[in-house]
């Protein structure tokens, strides 16, 4: 899995920042993942709470004090030990050098490593007006980086009627609500919040507070949108290729992907076999090749079609929390077999770029496929996708030699 990483911020400080990230780290650790964490500015304070909650060290990522190449090396040092980073913003999002340049903000920072940003917006007292300010912050965000927003001090209820009317007029997810914690708060004084070893019980209070987030955040939907950034953004820099997928059956079996790509859509088994013989004088591995009967056009969608069936699929929070399946579904329950265990399933994506060259490629999730259609700039008439169902009618050569004996279109 590709690393991910995120900048935690708010329009202005007292939003509640600090809470929600130790929230958040206590609720990743406690899902088992690999989270550290850095904090925006010189505040040396904030970084002694990260460490007391994933028990990693937190440094400070200052790009007052650094340069942008100094910046990027601080945060690849050991990336490769985890799976996420958590940047804690300082102030508001844009709030740089002297409250008036972006130069020293969280912005630029998330500029400089290139990382999203998820709002932490204090909600209480507010009604449709967040959606003003909201919209606001999203006007000066001209590199498209706020993925989503924590409405913090709200209610669950409240957050539920505004979160349709932010997702619909502005586009910006709403990854849920943090409601007020009276157990948990972190006292501050002239200089800054009180140090963690003065505050009685820290741990216990934080852990109730990751319970509480779980509760009424959508975390799943949040590590989608940070997983699908880093795919989407390594493949666009050309920093990475696709992760290596295992084959169904083999423990270190990887489709790879031909030096020569080609794909076609064949009417004719007898034209298949001669495809098949051509391709054996130039000398192409068997193991390359996989053919798909016309009965799998029943499980062929173009990109729009998958982004439908994608969010028709899409399980509600409280179904993902019980490990249920989507209330309603594209492709009837009778052709969509459960996924067993130890096996694989691919979708196998084949397309057309501009200069009429053929290319196929097979990713796990339809997350990484929508990410590689953003990627390859994929039009929707230059795509055909075959879902992961459509592996019952798949075949390799000699299973061809098989299926042609029996079936023949002209």
């Amino acid at each position: 899995m590709l690393h991910s990483g995120m900048v935690l911020a708010a329009p202005q400080s007292g939003s509640g920042k600090t809470t929600i990230t130790c929230a958040l780290l206590a609720a990743m650790k406690n899902r088992k993942l690999a989270v550290r964490a850095f904090k925006s500015g010189p505040d040396y304070i904030d970084p002694m709470f990260h460490r007391q909650v994933i028990g990693v060290p937190s440094r400070n990522l200052d790009t007052f004090f650094s340069g942008a190449d100094q910046i990027r090396e601080l945060y690849g040092y050991d990336r490769e030990s985890f799976s996420y980073s958590v940047i804690e913003g300082a102030m508001g999002l844009y709030d740089g050098l002297g409250g008036t340049q972006k130069e020293g903000s969280a912005y630029h920072l998330a500029q400089t490593l290139d990382l999203p940003v998820v709002l932490v917006l204090d909600a209480r007292g507010m009604g449709r007006t967040m959606v003003a300010l909201l919209a606001g912050i999203l006007q000066y965000d001209r590199d498209h980086r706020i993925i989503g927003v924590i409405l913090n001090r709200t209610s669950e209820g409240f957050c539920r009627t505004m979160t349709p009317v932010i997702e619909e007029e502005l586009g910006l997810p709403v990854l849920g609500c943090f409601p007020v914690q009276k157990s948990l708060h972190l006292e501050s004084r002239h200089l800054g919040l009180k140090m963690p070893q003065e505050m009685e019980g820290l741990r216990k209070q934080v852990n109730q507070a990751a319970e509480k987030l779980e509760e009424t955040a959508d975390l799943d939907r949040m590590l989608q949108l940070l997983q699908s950034w880093a795919l989407l953004h390594a493949f666009r820099d050309g920093k990475t290729k696709l992760p290596k997928l295992q084959e169904p059956g083999k423990d270190k079996g990887v489709l790879q992907k031909k030096k020569k790509q080609h794909w076609e859509r064949i009417n004719s088994t007898h034209l298949i076999e001669e495809c098949l013989k051509r391709q054996k004088l130039e000398g192409e591995d068997e193991n390359s090749v996989k053919i798909y009967t016309p009965d799998a056009d029943d499980f062929v969608m173009t990109p729009d079609e998958l982004k439908r069936f994608m969010q028709m699929n899409q399980p509600t929070k409280k179904e993902r929390r019980r490990g249920r399946k989507p209330k309603s579904t594209a492709v009837s329950e009778e052709k969509v077999e459960p996924k067993s265990k130890g096996e694989n399933l691919f979708y196998t994506v084949c397309w057309t770029d501009n200069k009429f060259r053929q290319h196929w490629d097979v990713l796990e999730t339809g997350q990484q496929v929508m990410a590689y259609l953003h990627a390859h700039q994929i039009a929707d008439d230059d795509a055909l996708i075959f879902m992961p169902w459509a592996k019952e009618h798949a075949m390799d050569m000699d299973g061809f030699e098989s299926y042609r004996k029996t079936h023949h279109y002209e």
